[in-house]
């Protein structure tokens, strides 16, 4: 069995398989615009959401190249 929950502070998320649990923590909220968001949740996970039940890995020269526009809208005013 496997189970998900977020612990009591809301900082921390914990999963439980096979009798093993593991927590971490939480990356804090981050506000900016949508492009950017899916951008880096590109570059953190290495997937493309394709549609709601969808998604799609990155190959490896796509994914460093939204690495490159994300560190390069870093640096942008």
């Amino acid at each position: 069995m496997t189970a998900v929950a977020f612990l009591p502070d809301g900082k921390s998320v914990a999963a439980a398989s096979d009798g093993d649990i593991h927590i971490w923590p939480l990356p804090l909220p981050v506000s900016d615009d949508v492009d950017r968001l899916r951008l880096r949740l590109q570059v953190w996970t290495g997937m493309e959401l394709r549609d709601v039940v969808d998604y799609q890995t990155l190959a490896p020269e796509t994914w460093l190249e939204r690495k490159q526009k994300l560190e390069g809208a870093k640096t942008k005013p």
